[in-house]
């Protein structure tokens, strides 16, 4: 349940961390400053997410996909340090979707991995009207 908690903490800190970007775009630039710092920040998640899979017992594929965010995360907080040439660090904005779109897909996946009570039965498609 741990993993799954952290897997939507971390898509709705992405979202934060874009709505933080767009303010430093359309108002002041002392919102890149909060935008840096949460980026910072928020790199706790999939670190986390990292350690909770082998502790929930979960299978590989979640602590592969933990392992990936990870990774990401880190090139996503580097990106920005490379200046030259420049175009290298415009790979931030693209890392960002990358990212965004990976921890969405493991956020839903992890719902598999949260077990069930005894005798509920799985949630079935509600039929065609």
């Amino acid at each position: 349940m741990a993993y799954l908690v952290v897997a939507w903490a971390f898509v709705a800190a992405i979202l934060v961390q874009v709505f933080f970007a767009g303010l430093g775009i359309f108002t002041q630039t002392s919102y890149w400053v909060v935008h840096r710092d949460f980026g910072y920040w928020i790199g706790i998640l999939p670190f986390a997410m990292l350690i909770l899979a082998p502790l929930g017992r979960l299978p590989r594929r979640a602590i592969i996909f933990g392992a990936v965010l990870f990774v990401l995360y880190f090139l996503q907080t580097t990106l920005p340090v490379i200046r030259d040439p420049p175009f290298i660090a415009a790979f931030h904005t693209v890392v960002a979707l990358l990212l965004f779109g990976l921890a969405a897909m493991t956020a839903v996946r992890a719902h598999a991995f949260v077990p069930r009570p005894l005798g509920a039965a799985p949630a079935k498609a509600a039929a065609p009207p």
